[in-house]
C-alpha cells in the first residue's frame, strides 16, 4: 500500500492557551468580582489558514473552595478506606474536601482564534455572602480557585486560577451583596449554606488584540 501523503502543516497545528487574571485585588463573598480570560494559538510552523487557527466548541468556568484538615485528625468511618472518606473524591487529598462548588457555566461557545490575535472575556462571579475566607495554616486550610475548560475538537484544555477570598463585615457574615442576585445558582458539596446566593454572573468578548 502506498504511504498516506500529509499536506504541509498538517502535523503543526497550533494548540490552544488559556490565561486568566483576576480584575479586582481580592474577593469578597457577597460582591462581583471579575476575571479577564484571554485564549490564543500557539506554536505551529505557518502554513494553510486552517492550519494557523483553532475552532473552540464551547468554554466553561466553574469555582470551588476546598477544605484541608491535618490527616491526622480525619479518620475514615468504620467500614469505610479512607479514600472515600473525602466527601470530594476524585483526586483529593486525604484530609481534603469540597465545602462549596459551582455548577459549570458557559463563557462562550463556537469561537475561533487565529494566529496571533488575542481573544479575551471579561467574566463576572461572586461567591455566595458566608464563604470563610482563604486560609493557609498549620492543621487547616481554606484554599478556592476558578478553573476554566475549553472544548477544542476532542481535547479539553484546562486552565486553574487560585482566587484570594477575604471577609468584609456585614457582607461575609451573610450581608448584602453587590448584585448576586440572579447569577444562576451555586451548589455545596457539604451542606449548610442556602443556595441562590451568587453564581455566573455572565461573561463579555473584549475586542480582539493582537
Amino acid at each position: 500500500r502506498g504511504a498516506r501523503s500529509v499536506r504541509p502543516g498538517a502535523m503543526a497545528r497550533r494548540e490552544l492557551r488559556l490565561r486568566a487574571e483576576l480584575l479586582d485585588r481580592a474577593v469578597v463573598p457577597g460582591i462581583d468580582f471579575y476575571v479577564r480570560l484571554a485564549i490564543d494559538a500557539v506554536g505551529g510552523d505557518g502554513g494553510d489558514d486552517e492550519a494557523e487557527s483553532v475552532s473552540v466548541s464551547a468554554i466553561t468556568c466553574e469555582w470551588h473552595g476546598t477544605e484541608r484538615l491535618d490527616p491526622a485528625w480525619v479518620r475514615p468511618a468504620r467500614g469505610a478506606s479512607s479514600a472515600s472518606a473525602s466527601s470530594g473524591g476524585g483526586g483529593l487529598a486525604p484530609g481534603e474536601r469540597f465545602f462549596a462548588r459551582s455548577p459549570a457555566a458557559k463563557v462562550a461557545a463556537d469561537v475561533v482564534t487565529r494566529a496571533g490575535e488575542t481573544l479575551a472575556f471579561r467574566v463576572g462571579l461572586c461567591l455566595p455572602p458566608g464563604m470563610p475566607p482563604s486560609f493557609r495554616g498549620a492543621v487547616a486550610r481554606y484554599a478556592y480557585a476558578v478553573t476554566f475548560v475549553a472544548t477544542t475538537g476532542g481535547d479539553r484544555v484546562v486552565h486553574r486560577m487560585p482566587l484570594p477570598v477575604e471577609t468584609v463585615l456585614g457582607v461575609a457574615d451573610g450581608g448584602a451583596g453587590g448584585g448576586a442576585g440572579g447569577g444562576g445558582g451555586w451548589g455545596l458539596a457539604g451542606g449548610g449554606i442556602p443556595p441562590g446566593s451568587g453564581g455566573f454572573l455572565g461573561a463579555a468578548l473584549s475586542p480582539p488584540s493582537s
